[in-house]
């Protein structure tokens, strides 16, 4: 299953769509639901808008990572720079993808995905 963090609808249909997740997904409008629900469901793979309105989406990150270091997590941002992508990956993203939401997003999101149920697989 696939954490989606975001608080844009329009946005969020642009994902869906792109992605088009077999294995479902549960959507987070704000870190604090997204913190709660990392702690309760096992993700396979977490994404986190930067953009969110009323929270700095590298902190979200930083308290999803915190809680969960396990757990891959994709920032996604319509500002693409080096800046970005540092403070994203020094917050606990893996990836960086930069809006709008395109099918190479699908792409990343199922490697990461696959690679996090193969490390479920060896602990077990």
């Amino acid at each position: 299953m696939t954490l989606i963090v975001v608080d844009d609808p329009v946005f969020l249909e642009d994902v869906e769509a792109i992605l088009n997740l077999d294995a479902g997904m549960l959507i987070a409008t704000n870190g604090t639901q997204a913190l709660l629900f990392v702690t309760f469901i096992d993700f396979s793979v977490a994404m986190v808008d930067l953009d969110l309105s009323d929270e700095v989406g590298f902190e979200v990150i930083r308290n999803i990572w915190a809680a969960c270091p396990a757990l891959p997590i994709i920032a996604m941002s319509a500002v693409y720079s080096r800046d970005v992508l540092e403070s994203a990956k020094m917050a606990g993203a893996k990836e960086v993808l930069e809006k709008p939401a395109t099918a190479k997003w699908k792409q990343v999101v199922e490697r990461l995905r696959q690679k996090s149920q193969a490390r479920r697989v060896a602990r077990n």
